[in-house]
């Protein structure tokens, strides 16, 4: 879909609250960051500064979740773990940018065989991460929990 970029502050507030929200009612520490629409090139021109990003994708060479976290143990600083978790747009991405994506060292996933809405996609995505983290033993120093 095509962000209402007039918007977009004001529900990047409300989507945040809203995790907040989430985040006190099931008691995890994981909170993730919600960060304002943008474009691609943009977004593409941002990546740094995480320990791995990944994209859930509909085509390539994706692999489920728990395969690419279980082997991967990198230091868990005390900021946290930083993922990247990238969802395409309606209709999914293009095959060029698919292609710059992984030319950026963006990780290809699958969040299953069903395809879900671009909205429906990131609460997967946020959800498979979460559970695949707790499995894979990570826990914030901070409190000690997965």
């Amino acid at each position: 879909s095509v962000p209402d970029t007039r918007r977009a502050q004001s529900k990047v507030g409300h989507w945040q609250d809203s995790a907040v929200t989430a985040l006190k009612q099931c008691g995890t520490p994981w909170l993730p960051k919600i960060a304002a629409p943008e474009t691609f090139a943009a977004a593409i021109s941002a990546i740094g500064g995480r320990e791995i990003d990944l994209v859930a994708g509909l085509v390539g060479d994706l692999k489920p979740l728990s395969e690419i976290l279980r082997p991967w143990h990198p230091p868990v600083s005390r900021d946290g773990l930083r993922l990247g978790l990238w969802i395409g747009p309606e209709g999914d991405f293009s095959v060029t940018e698919y292609g710059r994506l992984a030319t950026a060292g963006i990780v290809g996933i699958s969040l299953g065989q069903n395809v879900l809405r671009s909205e429906t996609a990131a609460v997967v995505g946020l959800s498979r991460l979460l559970y695949e983290l707790e499995r894979c033993g990570f826990r914030d120093e901070k409190t000690g929990n997965s």
